[in-house]
């Protein structure tokens, strides 16, 4: 990203790809994405809502920015953020491009829930995150994928429900959001 293509820009369109996806064939048609934006906070969301059970928050795909990176007290209430979805029962899904920084905003959600961190420490990846009962038990349950510069990003699933998930293709939609706003051609 540069001045002449800033992440703000990036980041809206691309969680406006992935609302598009969402809506157009992935998910059942009692469930709907939205996307949401904070620009004071660098928050960039898409939002999956159950129109069966009056409107009910199902998951959300949360974009990490810079802002997001940067310092401890934005890492912290990105941390928060996605803590608090998970309590209420919502699946989250990390989506982690961002280079600039060597901080690792999975490891401090894992932090802020009191849980050791496992398996490897990318700065850049994705992940899934499903709170579910085990045996009277609450389960968090969690799918990463480490990222690389230049390799595609991976089909993650988005999880509905307890029992429910979409495959998400990323790279579909990142993809799709380099060619509207012309980065493809630098």
């Amino acid at each position: 990203m540069s001045e002449q293509n800033p992440w703000e820009g990036f980041h809206s369109a691309w969680v406006n790809t992935m609302v598009r996806h969402l809506n157009g064939d992935l998910l059942p048609p009692d469930l709907r994405a939205i996307p949401q934006a904070d620009y004071h906070s660098d928050c960039y969301e898409v939002q999956v809502f159950d129109n069966r059970r009056d409107r009910q928050l199902s998951a959300a795909v949360v974009v990490a920015t810079p802002g997001n990176k940067v310092r401890s007290e934005r890492r912290k209430g990105f941390a928060v953020k996605c803590a608090d979805f998970l309590q209420r029962h919502v699946s989250v899904m990390i989506v982690d491009i961002v280079t600039l920084s060597g901080a690792s905003l999975h490891n401090e959600l894992f932090t802020h829930l009191g849980l050791s961190r496992t398996g490897e420490n990318a700065e850049q990846y994705s992940a899934a995150y499903r709170l579910r009962a085990d045996h009277g038990q609450w389960q968090l349950d969690v799918w990463s994928f480490p990222l690389a510069v230049d390799a595609a990003l991976p089909t993650v699933p988005l999880w509905l429900a307890v029992d429910l998930a979409v495959p998400f293709d990323l790279e579909r939609t990142y993809e799709e959001t380099c060619q509207v706003l012309r980065l493809d051609a630098e």
